[in-house]
């Protein structure tokens, strides 16, 4: 239990840079202002 609890902890770590590194990618590519459109709820 406890190498699938370290792994999963490198498994969320890579996960959130790499999501975080997409949602940076698309807005400063031809997906601009994503990030607000997500953080207001506007449609």
């Amino acid at each position: 239990m406890e190498d699938i609890h370290v792994l999963s902890i490198y498994y969320l770590g890579a996960f959130i840079i790499l999501h975080i590194g997409g949602v940076l990618w698309s807005e400063f590519t031809n997906q601009k202002g994503i990030v607000s459109k997500i953080v207001s709820g506007i449609k």
